[in-house]
């Protein structure tokens, strides 16, 4: 299952640990969160890239 949230994450232009670590964070946060699809990463926008 995390492999494929990992390619997932690839796929939609993010780097997967960032993504992985928004999406915990935004979990643990949120603990009445009710919009899990809002944290899929197709619904997130990518992180900029480091210069």
């Amino acid at each position: 299952m995390f492999c494929t949230l990992i390619e997932t994450a690839k796929c939609n232009g993010h780097n997967p640990r960032l993504w992985l670590t928004r999406v915990l964070e935004a979990i643990g946060r949120d603990r009445d969160l009710a919009d899990y699809n809002a944290l899929l990463p197709w619904a997130i926008p990518p992180e900029p890239a480091e210069a």
